[in-house]
């Protein structure tokens, strides 16, 4: 993965999170981003791995997802600069690609 698919996969992550997952009960230090934050500092090889994995799941987690919140999220996504969720399942989901 090249760094700057990196950065727009870091930042379509952070906003997924926050999009459908965060909870008022999570704790600060537990957002993604500041996981693969301190990763990175450990190994920029591993961060990216582990941002795969996590690319992984925010697809896995949206599959059945209707196509108004698909639009939503695309706008969400793509008006802050982090590539779309229609971007991302078509070239990391095999589901997708076929369609």
């Amino acid at each position: 993965m090249k760094d700057v698919e990196y950065e727009g996969l870091k930042k379509f992550m952070g906003l997924f999170y926050e999009f459908c997952m965060v909870k008022p009960s999570h704790r600060p230090e537990s957002h993604p981003l500041i996981v693969l934050e301190r990763l990175e500092k450990q190994s920029r090889l591993q961060a990216k791995r582990g941002l795969e994995m996590a690319i992984n799941d925010c697809i896995e987690y949206s599959n059945e997802w209707n196509p108004d919140i698909v639009a939503m999220a695309d706008k969400l996504f793509v008006l802050n600069g982090a590539p779309s969720l229609t971007e991302v399942r078509a070239k990391y989901s095999r589901r997708y690609t076929n369609q």
